[in-house]
């Protein structure tokens, strides 16, 4: 479940972008799609589909009823896939700073 913690960087990066932003705390929210709403940022519609899924990650790890299920679907060639993809959105963020 290595790619829950992968996940956190991005969450992160965004709600520094919200605070950036707006001069406010950043939302308390795990949303990632509804912070990166916030950030004046054009994400892709690819990238907010994204968000949806790391965002997912981040539920499925906290709550015990979906901890297995999730660490059943992390195999080796997921984890890699979406870390990448992690990156991949990190970069573009930052590119846009």
């Amino acid at each position: 479940m290595v790619v829950v913690y992968w996940s956190y960087s991005n969450r992160e990066i965004i709600k520094a972008i919200v605070v950036k932003v707006t001069s406010d705390h950043a939302p308390y929210t795990h949303d990632l799609t509804k912070l990166a709403n916030n950030t004046k940022l054009e994400f892709s519609e690819e990238y907010l589909n994204w968000l949806d899924t790391i965002t997912a990650f981040n539920l499925n790890a906290r709550y015990d009823t979906y901890k297995q299920v999730f660490k059943n679907k992390c195999t080796p060639e997921f984890t890699l896939e979406w870390i990448e993809k992690i990156k991949q959105l990190r970069t573009w963020i930052k590119e846009k700073l």
